[in-house]
């Protein structure tokens, strides 16, 4: 019994090292992505992508050389066994929850429609410039429920449109939001989202955490953006005017908010700006508060 206590306390101190190191990683994210401006969302992504490493940090030297030796050292003595327990119980209770809304969506994804001709329609669009894998593998669902179009699945890709989509838009709108998701899942966003979406449970303590993942959930929007112009061949305003036809009709839930990449997500009070290209094209805000 002594030696569980002893595995659980242990535990906890290196996963608090590891917060450290985490947390000298995260504000200097946060600072540079400030400085950068969101126009420089490329390097948002590598940033936030440099994160996780923070998890390798825990068994560093650096803990135990200089005076941080001195910081370990308190650190250790403050840690208790009622402490690390009640950590790890809140965190394997988001852990479950977690898991269980991924199950929960899938079981939906079941009960869908596919639509096999879109999807016969994308992968031809796609062409060779795409990996096969992808190309082949998207699968797209037609939901009677009212939500925002989103994409998800790391090794099955999937885009799920709510039935005001699919007969609401017209043609070149409703490929304007097929490719903003499938931008997200040819350039790696849903892997990072899963990512980050576990980095929570395990710092669910850490304030900063949150931030960075809501900054990130807005660079990749961006980003989704920029790529859904460029490859719908349409101008920014045609494309914030498909963003306006979304909040009218009022899709504006997602199954899970974790793991997913929402067309649109109300949390953000500034929906949407975009660029041409290389060039910044005139900012369109859309509030939602109140919504």
């Amino acid at each position: 019994m002594k030696f569980e206590l002893f595995i659980l306390v242990y535990s906890f101190t290196k996963l608090l090292r590891m917060m450290t190191a985490a947390t000298v990683l995260m504000v200097f994210v946060l600072a540079v992505c400030k400085l950068a401006g969101i126009r420089n969302w490329r390097l948002h992504l590598v940033l936030f992508g440099l994160v996780p490493v923070a998890c390798l940090m825990a068994n560093s030297k650096i803990f135990f050389t200089g005076k941080l030796f001195l910081v370990t050292n308190w650190l250790h003595g403050q840690v208790n066994v009622p402490m690390a327990a009640f950590y790890f119980l809140v965190a394997g209770m988001l852990a479950i929850r977690y898991v269980h809304t991924q199950r929960e969506l899938h079981k939906k994804l079941h009960r869908m429609r596919r639509l096999k001709k879109l999807e016969a329609e994308i992968r031809s669009d796609l062409g060779s410039g795409i990996p096969s894998k992808i190309r082949s593998g998207i699968r797209v669902y037609l939901s009677s429920e009212c939500v925002s179009p989103f994409a998800g699945g790391i090794f099955r890709p999937f885009i799920v449109l709510p039935e005001t989509f699919r007969y609401g838009l017209s043609g070149k709108q409703l490929w304007a939001v097929l490719y903003h998701e499938i931008v997200h899942i040819r350039q790696g966003h849903i892997l990072l989202l899963h990512i980050y979406a576990w980095l929570k449970i395990i710092w669910w303590i850490h304030p900063l955490i949150y931030l960075l993942e809501a900054k990130l959930r807005e660079s990749i929007e961006y980003g989704s953006d920029e790529g859904s112009v460029m490859r719908a061949k349409i101008s920014p305003y045609e494309y914030a005017a498909v963003l306006l036809t979304v909040l009218r009709m009022e899709t504006q839930t997602v199954f899970v908010k974790d793991g997913v990449t929402a067309f649109q997500d109300r949390r953000y009070n500034v929906i949407k700006n975009g660029w041409n290209g290389s060039q910044c094209w005139p900012v369109i805000v859309v509030r939602t508060a109140g919504m």
